[in-house]
């Protein structure tokens, strides 16, 4: 197996620079060119800072809740190929056992790649790929990491929209209603991860198989890293999504 981590870290920083290239909102732009990322703290999920005294933004992912988002990527993956591809039992039985192992990993706080069943699971990917379809195992990678971009274009944005409203800007009079600036992040980041979306879509960036090709173009797995991202937030901390004065 290649690999079943859907996205490889999938950097902010790339997400962030295609956004830049393909936009044409100047105000996104301009925000965009303004921000720095980066994950000095491993345990959180995503956090805005202040602007710095050089008006440039600080945002921070967390290491490790971009790799729960990877593992719940890769099972979203797995069930948009169920339904848009023709399965044998034995693609199926695969798709099983590897989102066993990603399960696991994910109660477990542990990598996936060190869990007993995932090497089973690797196995059977082998034996898919080398009897039914080469491209089978290729494919999943290829979904889970699109999906998992699309999840972290949404946390990214999100964190850039605290921004974009001064949600964090102590200078600035803002509403007091935490619950209404997360609802106005949460619409940035939709639309920020959106932007990504047509970037990803209008720059093919993998050689698909030819009869694989009209996926590509089918933006509804894509959409799927949206759930992902809310989905990845309640299990890397049960207090992210759970109702407080901080968050709806």
């Amino acid at each position: 197996l290649r690999r079943v981590a859907g996205a490889a870290a999938s950097p902010p920083l790339m997400i962030i620079d295609k956004v830049r290239k393909y936009t044409e909102d100047k105000e996104l732009k301009r925000l965009i060119d303004s921000v720095k990322v980066g994950n000095l703290q491993d345990f959180i999920t995503g956090r805005a800072y202040q602007e710095y005294s050089d008006n440039s933004h600080y945002t921070e992912i967390g290491r490790y809740f971009i790799q729960t988002i990877q593992q719940v990527s890769d099972i979203a993956a797995s069930l948009f190929m169920s339904g848009e591809m023709n399965l044998s039992p034995l693609h199926s039985l695969a798709l099983l056992k590897v989102n066993c192992a990603l399960i696991e990993g994910i109660n477990n706080k542990e990598n996936v790649l060190y869990i007993p069943a995932y090497s089973y699971a690797q196995k059977l990917m082998k034996i898919v790929d080398d009897n039914l379809d080469k491209y089978f195992t290729d494919l999943l990678v290829y979904y889970g990491r699109e999906i998992c971009e699309m999840a972290i274009a949404f946390i990214l944005g999100h964190e850039l929209g605290h921004h974009y409203f001064a949600h964090i800007d102590n200078n600035i009079s803002v509403r007091d209603s935490s619950w209404i600036k997360e609802h106005e992040a949460d619409q940035f980041g939709m639309k920020f991860a959106l932007e990504y979306m047509y970037a990803s879509i209008d720059e093919e960036d993998y050689v698909l198989p030819v009869k694989y090709k009209h996926i590509h173009k089918n933006v509804d797995y894509r959409i799927l890293g949206i759930i992902v991202a809310f989905i990845s937030s309640r299990l890397f901390d049960k207090r992210a999504l759970e109702e407080s004065e901080l968050h709806p």
